[in-house]
């Protein structure tokens, strides 16, 4: 079973397809199921909020494409920047399943 699936329920709405390259990294105590794409200690983390901006727990668009930093051989991830957000799920798909792009991002 997904991890998203285990933390946030079997019917949990993601509303897009997340590429094989991003790895499920959900966790119950974030708002929402996370995917990270890793290049060395920059990584691109995908957050999905709830469908309903009324459930969300947090201001902002329902798909999030973030920036983050780690130290080799640590767990903890630090936020750089927001890189794209999006309510629409067709957007959202265009740039995620652009591994250029993603490279590009991740400069």
């Amino acid at each position: 079973m997904a991890s998203y699936k285990h933390e946030f329920g079997e019917n949990y709405p993601l509303g897009i397809r997340i590429p094989d390259y991003f790895k499920d990294q959900s966790y119950r105590n974030d708002t929402g199921p996370s995917f990270v794409y890793v290049q060395g200690n920059k990584l691109l983390k995908i957050c999905v909020l709830p469908e309903d901006p009324k459930d969300r727990e947090v201001e902002g668009k329902r798909y999030t494409l973030m920036e983050m930093e780690t130290a080799p051989g640590d767990d903890y991830q630090e936020f750089v920047s927001v890189c794209f957000e999006s309510e629409l799920s067709v957007d959202f798909e265009k740039l995620i399943f652009d591994q250029r792009r993603l490279k590009q991002l991740l400069g």
